[in-house]
């Protein structure tokens, strides 16, 4: 029987990488499987058949794995502008914190003072006519 595919199953828990290198590996044992075979008998069309679909898987197979190192290596190459953005973003957001920090800091401090001198208008108001002049809050 001419082997025609790969049954070895693959390990989904590896990098995507290593599991697409595994499955080309298992495809070219393949391919070289029904080479062997065709080289006994090239008039076979079954074994010419399963050396061109082995030929097949391993192209596929190697495609992947093409793919999958090229995506590396681009986000690889990017690597460092992304991490620059994300220092950049975390820059902002502090001096936004900052800024707002300042900002509350300066509100409270305009509210103590608001208190404070409302406080002075009453008791000067109580000093000056009495508890019953100072008007009832709405």
């Amino acid at each position: 029987m001419i082997q025609t595919e790969t049954t070895a199953a693959v390990d989904t828990t590896l990098p995507l990488l290593t599991q697409a290198e595994h499955r080309l590996a298992a495809a070219r044992e393949v391919e070289n499987a029904a080479r062997r075979a065709w080289s006994q008998d090239p008039r076979n069309e079954a074994r010419q058949t399963a050396l061109t679909a082995a030929q097949s898987a391993s192209r596929q197979a190697q495609a992947q794995v093409d793919q999958l190192v090229h995506a590396r290596d681009r986000i690889q190459a990017t690597w460092s502008q992304g991490l620059r953005a994300v220092r950049e973003a975390q820059g902002a957001v502090h001096q936004v914190d900052a800024t707002y920090a300042l900002d509350i800091a300066h509100a409270r401090r305009q509210l103590a003072e608001a208190i404070a001198d409302h406080t002075q208008q009453r008791n000067t108001l109580v000093a000056i006519a009495g508890e019953d002049a100072v008007p009832r809050e709405a």
